[in-house]
């Protein structure tokens, strides 16, 4: 199977698109993938989260060019 995946945003009025294409096994339909595509990203989320609340990393300052 594969899919692509389009997304669009708009941030303080500029539109973006970005397309994402992913492979699998599952049948093409376009409910399955997604929901699978959802999933993947939910977990990406949660885990990015559990390590800024457990690790502090957001108030990290390795990288100074990047301070405002």
């Amino acid at each position: 199977m594969f899919g692509v995946v389009q997304s669009e945003r708009t941030v303080t009025g500029k539109a973006s698109c970005e397309q994402q294409l992913y492979t699998g096994s599952i049948p093409p339909q376009a409910h399955q993938l997604a929901h699978a595509v959802r999933s993947h990203w939910a977990v990406e989320n949660w885990l990015q989260g559990c390590l800024d609340a457990c690790l502090n990393d957001d108030q990290a300052r390795a990288r100074a060019k990047n301070i405002v």
